[in-house]
Protein backbone atom coordinates (compact mmCIF):
# COMPACT_ATOMS: atom_id res chain seq x y z
CA UNK A 1 0.00 0.00 0.00
CA UNK A 2 1.24 3.57 -0.17
CA UNK A 3 0.35 6.12 2.50
CA UNK A 4 1.75 9.78 1.48
CA UNK A 5 3.64 8.94 -1.30
CA UNK A 6 5.72 6.33 0.40
CA UNK A 7 5.30 2.49 -0.22
CA UNK A 8 4.87 0.24 2.90
CA UNK A 9 3.89 -3.93 3.37
CA UNK A 10 1.19 -4.51 5.79
CA UNK A 11 4.29 -6.47 7.71
CA UNK A 12 7.97 -6.17 7.70
CA UNK A 13 11.51 -6.69 8.73
CA UNK A 14 14.00 -4.35 9.64
CA UNK A 15 17.17 -5.13 8.78
CA UNK A 16 19.09 -2.64 10.26
CA UNK A 17 17.10 -3.03 13.80
CA UNK A 18 16.52 -6.84 13.44
CA UNK A 19 13.25 -6.19 14.38
CA UNK A 20 9.82 -6.51 12.72
CA UNK A 21 7.26 -3.54 12.06
CA UNK A 22 3.32 -4.05 11.50
CA UNK A 23 0.72 -1.54 10.44
CA UNK A 24 -1.49 -1.56 13.56
CA UNK A 25 -5.46 -2.22 11.97
CA UNK A 26 -7.35 -1.46 14.63
CA UNK A 27 -6.47 2.30 14.06
CA UNK A 28 -7.22 2.61 10.70
CA UNK A 29 -8.96 4.28 8.92
CA UNK A 30 -8.47 7.06 11.43
CA UNK A 31 -4.83 6.63 12.27
CA UNK A 32 -2.17 5.59 10.66
CA UNK A 33 -0.06 3.71 13.59
CA UNK A 34 3.43 1.42 12.86
CA UNK A 35 3.95 -0.87 15.71
CA UNK A 36 7.20 -2.47 15.93
CA UNK A 37 7.31 -6.49 17.49
CA UNK A 38 10.60 -7.45 19.07
CA UNK A 39 9.56 -10.34 20.77
CA UNK A 40 7.36 -13.36 20.22
CA UNK A 41 4.95 -12.42 22.95
CA UNK A 42 4.72 -9.13 20.99
CA UNK A 43 3.89 -11.26 17.36
CA UNK A 44 1.33 -13.40 19.67
CA UNK A 45 -0.80 -10.57 20.72
CA UNK A 46 -0.55 -8.57 17.60
CA UNK A 47 -2.93 -11.70 16.30
CA UNK A 48 -4.66 -12.18 19.34
CA UNK A 49 -5.73 -8.22 19.40
CA UNK A 50 -6.39 -8.49 16.08
CA UNK A 51 -3.74 -5.35 15.27
CA UNK A 52 -3.14 -7.60 11.77
CA UNK A 53 -6.40 -8.58 10.00
CA UNK A 54 -6.68 -11.11 7.08
CA UNK A 55 -5.27 -14.45 6.39
CA UNK A 56 -2.35 -13.84 4.46
CA UNK A 57 -0.99 -11.12 7.68
CA UNK A 58 -2.06 -13.22 10.00
CA UNK A 59 0.05 -15.96 8.67
CA UNK A 60 3.09 -14.07 7.69
CA UNK A 61 2.51 -11.89 11.22
CA UNK A 62 3.12 -16.26 13.18
CA UNK A 63 5.70 -16.74 10.88
CA UNK A 64 7.76 -13.78 11.80
CA UNK A 65 6.59 -14.81 15.44
CA UNK A 66 9.05 -17.56 15.54
CA UNK A 67 11.59 -15.70 14.26
CA UNK A 68 11.43 -12.98 17.09
CA UNK A 69 11.55 -16.52 19.34
CA UNK A 70 14.47 -17.59 17.61
CA UNK A 71 16.08 -14.88 18.36
CA UNK A 72 15.60 -15.19 22.35
CA UNK A 73 16.18 -19.20 22.14
CA UNK A 74 17.94 -21.15 18.85
CA UNK A 75 16.73 -24.29 20.34
CA UNK A 76 14.54 -27.03 17.93
CA UNK A 77 12.56 -28.07 20.83
CA UNK A 78 11.96 -24.42 22.14
CA UNK A 79 10.53 -23.32 18.81
CA UNK A 80 8.74 -26.10 18.38
CA UNK A 81 6.58 -25.39 21.62
CA UNK A 82 6.15 -21.96 19.79
CA UNK A 83 4.81 -22.94 16.44
CA UNK A 84 2.40 -24.79 18.93
CA UNK A 85 1.88 -21.83 21.25
CA UNK A 86 1.28 -19.15 18.09
CA UNK A 87 -1.43 -21.51 16.95
CA UNK A 88 -3.71 -20.51 19.84
CA UNK A 89 -3.50 -16.82 19.24
CA UNK A 90 -6.10 -17.34 16.72
CA UNK A 91 -7.33 -21.11 16.48
CA UNK A 92 -9.72 -20.46 13.50
CA UNK A 93 -7.02 -18.57 11.49
CA UNK A 94 -6.18 -21.95 8.77
CA UNK A 95 -3.18 -19.42 7.69
CA UNK A 96 -1.97 -19.15 10.97
CA UNK A 97 -1.16 -23.07 11.22
CA UNK A 98 -0.17 -23.28 7.69
CA UNK A 99 2.94 -20.70 8.04
CA UNK A 100 3.55 -22.11 11.66
CA UNK A 101 4.21 -25.66 10.53
CA UNK A 102 5.79 -24.26 7.07
CA UNK A 103 8.28 -22.44 9.00
CA UNK A 104 9.04 -25.20 11.41
CA UNK A 105 9.46 -27.90 8.35
CA UNK A 106 11.74 -25.79 6.38
CA UNK A 107 14.20 -24.54 9.16
CA UNK A 108 17.81 -25.43 8.98
CA UNK A 109 18.66 -26.64 11.69
CA UNK A 110 22.26 -26.05 11.79
CA UNK A 111 21.30 -22.38 11.23
CA UNK A 112 17.56 -22.23 12.53
CA UNK A 113 17.07 -18.24 13.08
CA UNK A 114 18.28 -17.20 9.96
CA UNK A 115 16.35 -19.90 8.00
CA UNK A 116 13.35 -18.94 9.82
CA UNK A 117 13.53 -15.33 8.56
CA UNK A 118 14.35 -16.80 5.32
CA UNK A 119 10.95 -18.45 5.00
CA UNK A 120 9.12 -15.57 6.85
CA UNK A 121 10.72 -13.28 3.65
CA UNK A 122 9.21 -16.11 1.22
CA UNK A 123 5.86 -16.49 2.60
CA UNK A 124 5.13 -12.76 2.49
CA UNK A 125 5.93 -12.43 -1.15
CA UNK A 126 4.11 -16.07 -2.45
CA UNK A 127 0.80 -13.75 -2.68
CA UNK A 128 1.56 -12.44 -5.94
CA UNK A 129 3.45 -15.81 -6.98
CA UNK A 130 0.47 -17.96 -6.15
CA UNK A 131 -2.68 -15.52 -7.83
CA UNK A 132 -4.84 -17.22 -9.65
CA UNK A 133 -5.68 -14.44 -11.70
CA UNK A 134 -3.81 -13.72 -14.84
CA UNK A 135 -4.36 -9.58 -14.50
CA UNK A 136 -3.01 -7.80 -11.58
CA UNK A 137 -4.59 -4.05 -10.42
CA UNK A 138 -3.35 -1.76 -8.09
CA UNK A 139 -4.62 0.94 -5.38
CA UNK A 140 -3.14 3.07 -3.06
CA UNK A 141 -4.62 2.89 0.35
CA UNK A 142 -6.51 6.39 0.05
CA UNK A 143 -7.89 6.30 -3.50
CA UNK A 144 -11.27 4.88 -4.73
CA UNK A 145 -12.28 2.26 -7.52
CA UNK A 146 -15.67 3.18 -8.95
CA UNK A 147 -18.42 0.35 -9.21
CA UNK A 148 -17.57 -2.35 -11.64
CA UNK A 149 -13.80 -0.95 -12.50
CA UNK A 150 -12.23 -4.53 -12.77
CA UNK A 151 -14.93 -5.97 -14.39
CA UNK A 152 -14.62 -2.91 -17.27
CA UNK A 153 -10.82 -3.15 -17.22
CA UNK A 154 -10.35 -6.59 -17.88
CA UNK A 155 -12.90 -6.84 -20.76
CA UNK A 156 -10.99 -4.16 -22.43
CA UNK A 157 -7.84 -5.79 -22.28
CA UNK A 158 -9.28 -9.16 -23.36
CA UNK A 159 -10.84 -7.32 -26.28
CA UNK A 160 -7.61 -4.77 -27.27
CA UNK A 161 -5.69 -8.03 -26.57
CA UNK A 162 -3.06 -5.81 -24.54
CA UNK A 163 -1.06 -6.43 -21.39
CA UNK A 164 -1.08 -3.10 -19.98
CA UNK A 165 -4.11 -0.90 -19.27
CA UNK A 166 -5.15 2.00 -17.26
CA UNK A 167 -8.42 4.56 -16.81
CA UNK A 168 -8.94 8.16 -17.07
CA UNK A 169 -9.84 9.30 -13.25
CA UNK A 170 -11.88 12.13 -10.73
CA UNK A 171 -9.42 14.21 -8.34
CA UNK A 172 -10.97 14.44 -4.89
CA UNK A 173 -9.84 15.85 -1.41
CA UNK A 174 -7.75 18.96 -1.69
CA UNK A 175 -8.52 19.59 -5.70
CA UNK A 176 -11.67 17.99 -7.66
CA UNK A 177 -10.92 17.34 -11.00
CA UNK A 178 -11.75 15.12 -13.97
CA UNK A 179 -8.34 13.92 -15.80
CA UNK A 180 -8.00 12.58 -19.16
CA UNK A 181 -4.98 10.18 -19.95
CA UNK A 182 -3.20 9.72 -23.02
CA UNK A 183 -4.89 6.99 -25.21
CA UNK A 184 -1.90 5.31 -25.65
CA UNK A 185 1.48 5.21 -23.82
CA UNK A 186 5.12 3.68 -24.73
CA UNK A 187 7.79 3.98 -22.87
CA UNK A 188 9.32 7.10 -24.82
CA UNK A 189 5.91 9.19 -24.60
CA UNK A 190 5.63 8.38 -20.40
CA UNK A 191 9.18 9.98 -19.46
CA UNK A 192 7.30 13.10 -20.86
CA UNK A 193 4.05 12.44 -19.39
CA UNK A 194 3.90 10.62 -16.38
CA UNK A 195 -0.33 10.68 -16.27
CA UNK A 196 -0.55 7.11 -15.51
CA UNK A 197 -2.13 6.88 -11.96
CA UNK A 198 -0.95 3.96 -10.47
CA UNK A 199 -4.64 3.46 -8.81
CA UNK A 200 -5.84 3.41 -12.27
CA UNK A 201 -3.41 0.19 -13.82
CA UNK A 202 -3.90 -3.17 -14.37
CA UNK A 203 -1.57 -5.41 -16.02
CA UNK A 204 -1.28 -9.26 -17.13
CA UNK A 205 0.16 -10.81 -14.33
CA UNK A 206 2.85 -13.14 -16.95
CA UNK A 207 4.53 -9.65 -17.45
CA UNK A 208 5.07 -8.62 -13.94
CA UNK A 209 6.64 -11.37 -12.09
CA UNK A 210 10.36 -10.13 -12.08
CA UNK A 211 9.44 -6.88 -12.06
CA UNK A 212 9.15 -5.04 -8.55
CA UNK A 213 8.59 -1.90 -7.14
CA UNK A 214 12.42 -0.19 -5.97
CA UNK A 215 12.72 1.68 -3.06
CA UNK A 216 14.03 5.14 -4.07
CA UNK A 217 11.86 7.00 -1.40
CA UNK A 218 10.16 8.67 -3.78
CA UNK A 219 9.09 8.19 -6.86
CA UNK A 220 8.61 4.86 -6.98
CA UNK A 221 5.57 4.53 -8.94
CA UNK A 222 7.57 6.57 -12.02
CA UNK A 223 10.45 4.08 -11.80
CA UNK A 224 8.43 0.94 -11.45
CA UNK A 225 6.28 2.06 -14.82
CA UNK A 226 9.66 2.65 -16.72
CA UNK A 227 10.32 -0.88 -16.39
CA UNK A 228 6.75 -2.26 -16.72
CA UNK A 229 6.31 -0.09 -19.89
CA UNK A 230 10.15 -1.32 -21.47
CA UNK A 231 9.05 -4.90 -21.38
CA UNK A 232 4.83 -5.07 -22.54
CA UNK A 233 5.90 -1.73 -25.19
CA UNK A 234 2.52 0.29 -25.08
CA UNK A 235 -0.34 0.59 -22.40
CA UNK A 236 -4.06 1.50 -24.10
CA UNK A 237 -5.87 3.79 -21.77
CA UNK A 238 -10.10 2.97 -20.97
CA UNK A 239 -11.54 5.92 -21.41
CA UNK A 240 -13.72 6.33 -18.88
CA UNK A 241 -13.59 7.59 -15.26
CA UNK A 242 -13.53 4.40 -13.00
CA UNK A 243 -10.82 5.71 -10.01
CA UNK A 244 -11.29 8.69 -7.81
CA UNK A 245 -7.38 9.67 -6.43
CA UNK A 246 -6.86 11.75 -3.42
CA UNK A 247 -5.06 15.02 -3.65
CA UNK A 248 -4.22 15.91 0.07
CA UNK A 249 -1.80 18.45 0.96
CA UNK A 250 1.21 17.78 2.69
CA UNK A 251 1.97 14.53 0.55
CA UNK A 252 5.42 13.32 -1.24
CA UNK A 253 3.66 14.47 -4.81
CA UNK A 254 3.75 18.31 -3.46
CA UNK A 255 7.32 18.14 -2.65
CA UNK A 256 8.44 18.89 -6.13
CA UNK A 257 12.09 19.41 -5.62
CA UNK A 258 12.45 16.27 -4.28
CA UNK A 259 10.24 14.76 -7.25
CA UNK A 260 12.45 16.66 -9.70
CA UNK A 261 15.76 15.02 -8.33
CA UNK A 262 14.45 11.48 -7.98
CA UNK A 263 12.98 11.40 -11.40
CA UNK A 264 16.45 12.70 -13.04
CA UNK A 265 18.36 10.17 -10.78
CA UNK A 266 16.14 7.54 -12.42
CA UNK A 267 16.46 8.39 -15.96
CA UNK A 268 20.47 9.07 -15.64
CA UNK A 269 21.11 5.88 -13.56
CA UNK A 270 18.32 3.26 -14.90
CA UNK A 271 16.81 5.11 -18.47
CA UNK A 272 20.24 5.98 -19.42
CA UNK A 273 19.07 9.29 -20.50
CA UNK A 274 22.01 12.04 -21.53
CA UNK A 275 21.74 15.34 -19.82
CA UNK A 276 19.62 16.87 -22.54
CA UNK A 277 17.40 13.56 -22.70
CA UNK A 278 16.35 13.98 -19.28
CA UNK A 279 16.09 17.94 -19.30
CA UNK A 280 13.78 17.32 -21.97
CA UNK A 281 11.85 14.62 -19.58
CA UNK A 282 11.71 16.86 -16.73
CA UNK A 283 10.42 19.81 -18.94
CA UNK A 284 8.15 17.62 -20.52
CA UNK A 285 6.40 16.67 -17.32
CA UNK A 286 6.41 19.83 -15.34
CA UNK A 287 4.40 21.24 -18.40
CA UNK A 288 1.80 18.14 -18.43
CA UNK A 289 1.50 18.37 -14.62
CA UNK A 290 0.37 22.05 -15.46
CA UNK A 291 -1.95 21.26 -17.80
CA UNK A 292 -3.65 18.65 -14.87
CA UNK A 293 -2.65 20.07 -11.44
CA UNK A 294 -2.02 23.52 -11.49
CA UNK A 295 1.40 22.37 -10.74
CA UNK A 296 0.42 21.03 -6.88
CA UNK A 297 1.22 17.58 -7.59
CA UNK A 298 4.05 16.75 -10.75
CA UNK A 299 4.21 13.36 -10.29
Amino acid sequence: MKINGKHYLTIWHDDHENNVHIIDQTKLPFKFEIKKLETFQDGYDAIKDMLVRGAPLIGATAAYSLYLASKQNGDLDFIKNKVDEIKTARPTAVNLSWAADRVFKNLDKNNIKSSILNECKKICTDDIKKSNSPYLAFIDSDDVWKKDKLKKQINFMKKNNCSFSYTNYETFGDKNKKVNSPLKFSYSSFIKNTSIATSTMMVKRNKINDIKFTNTKICEDYFFKCKLLKKVNFALCLNQYLTKYRIRKGSLQSSNLKNFYWIWKINRDYNKLNFFSNLISILCITFNSLKKYGGKNIF
